[in-house]
């Protein structure tokens, strides 16, 4: 499920190696920020009006499909799909964050599953991505520190979309789980951490240790930044603010799935295998004898299982809270 077309998954490690080049603290040393620093990059303001206006709706068998968008934070619009179960007063929500070169549409597949039982599914255009403004320019602006004001502020749109769900009766916004695919598997694991009002994330083909994919991805575009004379030293200097590694840990007390391929040669399998060892319980792992794309379809089946399990177990949390 959620399968993109292959320049969605074989493009990752592009955008994978920009994210670590662009940096961004302004300090030389090796130390890494503490939480409250990191966390700052993702901070916005909760208060700025939305200004939402939904475009389009289109109705299934299965399922209420509502265009909409709202003021983006670095400016202009942000677009996005919201999938709602038919013949339900509310549901709980998936928060779907698609890979490179992809769009909001790439979340389609996971409503076919997911709104036949009663969850609803929701992404937004990633900044220069799908109907953004400036998508039909280079995904990776040769302005690096451009490349990094867009990545934040694709993760602080993403808390606006939560924003704009929290305004819907239809949306029960105590019952929110993440899902994301290789580039948009990387930037939730940041996502989930920064942002309280997500209960859990599963993350397909993502990882972290940009100076290991670096060094090791076998994706034919990283020769163009070896061209570029970029050292390793260099990632580990400046990456921090945008390491899913740093932020990993952060995740807990909220569960984390993983699904990584020990063929995929874009998320190579000692990246994913240091974004999972610095998360911390409760988290599950599951490897797959594939590559990026067949790991993604192989994983299928797991996690919806995954996702069952935890839209139960808050059922029950929501359940006791209102008993007592």
């Amino acid at each position: 499920m959620m399968i993109q077309q292959r320049t969605a998954f074989t493009g990752a490690v592009l955008c994978i190696l920009t994210v670590a080049l662009l940096v961004t603290s302004g300090t030389a040393g090796w130390t890494v920020p503490t939480w409250e620093e990191l966390r700052a990059y993702y901070n916005y303001d909760a208060t700025a009006p939305l200004n939402a206006v939904q475009t389009a709706t289109n109705v299934t068998p299965s399922w209420e499909e509502i265009h909409f968008s709202f003021d983006a934070h670095a400016g202009g619009r942000a677009p996005g799909v919201l999938y709602l179960p038919r013949g339900q007063s509310s549901a709980p929500l998936i928060l779907f964050l698609h890979g490179y070169k992809g769009n909001k549409e790439n979340a389609t597949t996971l409503a076919r599953f997911m709104c036949p039982q009663g969850v609803a599914v929701m992404a937004i255009d990633a900044m220069l991505h799908g109907e953004r403004e400036g998508a039909d320019t280079a995904v990776v602006p040769a302005d690096l520190e451009q490349v990094g004001q867009n990545i934040i502020a694709t993760i602080i749109d993403n808390r606006r979309a939560l924003d704009y769900a929290a305004t819907r009766d239809d949306i029960e916004s105590d019952r929110i789980l993440l899902v994301g695919v290789s580039m948009g598997g990387i930037f939730g694991s940041i996502l989930t951490a920064v942002e309280p009002r997500i209960d859990g994330a599963a993350l397909l083909v993502a990882g972290g240790r940009w100076d290991i994919l670096f060094q090791h991805s076998q994706y034919e575009v990283i020769e163009q930044w070896h061209d570029t004379g970029v050292k390793v030293q260099m990632l580990k200097q400046h990456l921090a603010a945008v390491e899913p590694v740093n932020f990993a840990a952060h995740i807990t007390p909220r569960p984390l799935f993983m699904a990584n391929g020990r063929q995929d040669r874009i998320i190579v399998p000692p990246s994913a295998q240091a974004l999972y060892s610095a998360a911390r319980q409760p988290k599950e792992i599951h490897w797959y004898d594939a590559g990026h794309i067949g790991t993604v379809i192989q994983a299928a089946p797991e996690m919806q299982t995954w996702i069952s399990h935890q839209l139960s177990m808050l059922s029950q949390e929501v359940a006791l809270q209102e008993a007592q």
